[in-house]
């Protein structure tokens, strides 16, 4: 299915100096403006609240993030303070990594749950605490040395760290910051590092650089170079992934915007703001690959969703009729929806009844089989949507019904039927027992085929 984008006005309409925006996997999202002020949604972007961390003023807001389970929230101020909310953004404390004094902060990084945090500044230095800010380490991948640590992000643990500088190298921890190892997607030397995002178990990393954008499936073992736009060289900054590692989406530096549902197999162009380059300064996904966010930086803020597949179950009591039950009336078929719903009750719906009953579909196609003695004289009134996702059908007594073998059923519902773009195909598919092949041992002894015991 497409992803659905569409435009969110937290800081007025207009364009704005969007600098970074986050979502959770329970999909609440912070966003702030540099020059501007600081807003998280915890209904999916239905409605936004300001935050004021420092105060009711504008501020030079550049990083954020939040916790997996959307609880804790964090944002630095440009040369200036940290701060960090426990409590989904209703309190607010500032936090000091490195002292009471202004920092250029760069890129925050964050686990599930808040308590390990991961901050990163430009031209100084790489910080980690393990209690949601209380206490920091400083961290050296590189030595005791200052560096423009533009890239960082953790995993949903804290314990797969990556931290990059522009320019210089890319490193990962794999234990939250003790030891570090470079990492080297376009060989060992200085590059750009702008962008970096990790899966939930850390095992998928995407990176970008001034000019190319990589992806390891194995935890930073191997790469391999990621091409939406083929072999040319643009500045990958805003990258996300998902928690599960499928999807991914990245932005160009005055470019376009792309995602890959497939773990970068393949990749396709979004359009949210239209066919046009924007500034794409900070993206993100959650963690099945159902939201996705971005901004632009002098442009717009934008949220996409994309409905989980889809899916369709058969349950009731015809899925253990013998041929003298559908003879007999009163089975049930009940089709459960997941991930689409049946378009709407009424006229909408009962226009649809009919091309509900012909998906019913024998496989066997007997002459007085369920084709023509069941499906075919089927009444529109036998089928009830009972629920938004539920429709049972309760089968009319059938007295020509009579097969000579085993009939297998199919329900296939049209893409009519359903608010979703296309058709399904219910699963299982149930069987119908032929009686008349069954005989039982009374009958048997009663025929002589089993001699009565003496």
């Amino acid at each position: 299915m497409a992803i659905s984008w569409s435009e969110h006005t937290p800081a007025g309409a207009g364009d704005k100096n969007w600098t970074c925006i986050k979502v959770s996997d329970t999909n609440d999202v912070i966003a702030n403006v540099y020059g501007g002020r600081l807003y998280s949604t915890h209904d999916g972007g239905a409605n936004w609240v300001e935050r004021q961390p420092a105060g009711a003023a504008d501020k030079n807001w550049i990083p954020n993030n939040i916790s997996g389970n959307g609880l804790v929230l964090t944002s630095c101020i440009y040369n200036g303070r940290m701060y960090l909310s426990s409590n989904s953004g209703a309190d607010w404390a500032e936090v000091q990594p490195n002292g009471a004094a202004d920092f250029s902060y760069r890129v925050i990084g964050i686990d599930s749950d808040g308590s390990n945090l991961l901050v990163t500044q430009m031209n100084k230095r790489v910080y980690t605490s393990a209690n949601t800010g209380t206490n920091w380490t400083e961290r050296q991948p590189a030595g005791a040395a200052d560096k423009p640590w533009w890239a960082a992000a953790s995993d949903a643990d804290g314990s797969h760290l990556v931290v990059g500088a522009n320019t210089g190298r890319l490193w990962l921890s794999t234990n939250s910051g003790a030891n570090w190892s470079e990492l080297t997607p376009e060989g060992a030397a200085d590059k750009a590092w702008t962008g970096a995002a990790l899966s939930d178990d850390g095992s998928v990393i995407m990176v970008g650089s001034g000019t190319r954008l990589w992806l390891s499936t194995n935890t930073g073992t191997s790469w391999t170079e990621q091409r939406p736009v083929g072999d040319t060289n643009k500045n990958w900054q805003a990258v996300g992934v998902s928690g599960d590692g499928n999807y991914l989406i990245a932005g160009d530096y005055a470019g376009r915007l792309w995602v890959s549902k497939d773990q970068g197999a393949n990749w396709g162009e979004e359009r949210p703001g239209g066919n046009a380059n924007f500034t794409w300064y900070s993206v993100d996904v959650n963690q099945d690959g159902t939201m996705y966010v971005a901004v632009a930086f002098g442009g717009r803020l934008y949220v996409g969703t994309e409905a989980a597949s889809a899916s369709l179950a058969l349950t009731g009591t015809v899925t253990t009729a013998v041929e003298s039950d559908i003879v007999n009336g009163g089975e049930t078929i009940v089709l459960t929806l997941s991930g689409d719903t049946w378009v709407a009750s009424g006229a909408t719906f009962d226009g649809q009844r009919q091309n509900i009953i012909d998906g019913l579909t024998s496989a066997q196609s007997e002459t007085t089989g369920w084709n023509a003695e069941v499906r075919d004289k089927m009444a529109v009134t036998e089928v009830v949507r009972t629920s938004d996702t539920v429709v049972t059908i309760t089968l009319a007594a059938q007295a020509g019904y009579s097969i000579t073998a085993n009939e297998t059923i199919t329900a296939t519902i049209p893409a009519t039927a359903l608010t979703g773009a296309a058709q399904l195909v219910a699963s299982p598919t149930f069987t119908i027992t032929n009686e008349s092949a069954t005989t039982s041992i009374k009958d048997m002894i009663g025929m002589g085929f089993i001699p009565f015991p003496r």
